[in-house]
């Protein structure tokens, strides 16, 4: 690979960096091409970027965007998987990629969640989370649930108050009549 073209895969590197929310690195050894193809489809459709490029460039563009930790998980063939919209949307795939076709691959050596740098060790735990759509609907719900209630109290107060009126009502009626 000649320079300029080294020059632009870093700087393209340091871009995704920047702009991405969650990067992970995995291992990809091992895999067919079939299953890497359906990987990819599985990203693509949640907005996930994978690339692989030499560790060597990938080191410069980590360290020009302010990772100086990550390489310290960079060894061997690497994929780089960038999460735009959902840090975790990533971790979500690659485990249930895993699952479907029972694999050890891709594996994560290590990654980047909110400007943090973790070990592969915490790959599970960061991948059971549940997605930024997930997390709004419970805060929404746990906020609307005792409004609702409250309004259904206030309906069944109202409907008594006016069974009440309703019935005195009827009484007065029955005893002027009678």
């Amino acid at each position: 690979m000649a320079r300029p073209e080294k020059e632009s895969v870093v700087r393209e590197f340091e871009a995704d960096f920047q702009a991405a929310t969650g990067v992970y690195v995995a291992d990809y050894q091992g895999m067919t091409v079939e299953q890497i193809s359906e990987l990819r489809a599985a990203m693509r459709a949640e907005r996930v970027k994978i690339r692989v490029a030499k560790n060597t460039l990938v080191r410069r563009a980590a360290r020009a965007a302010g990772y100086d930790k990550l390489p310290d998980v960079l060894n061997g063939p690497n994929a780089f998987i960038f999460g735009f919209d959902d840090p975790v949307a990533p971790a979500r795939i690659i485990r249930d990629f895993k699952k479907k076709f029972k694999l050890e691959k891709p594996a994560v050596g290590g990654f980047i969640l909110d400007g943090n740098v973790l070990p592969g060790e915490q790959f599970e735990a960061v991948a059971s989370l549940p997605s930024k759509q997930e997390l709004v609907a419970n805060v929404v719900g746990s906020v609307q649930a005792p409004l609702v209630n409250f309004v259904f109290t206030l309906q069944a107060i109202l409907r008594e108050f006016v069974g009440t009126v309703t019935a005195i009502a009827e009484q007065k009626e029955e005893s002027a009549k009678g």
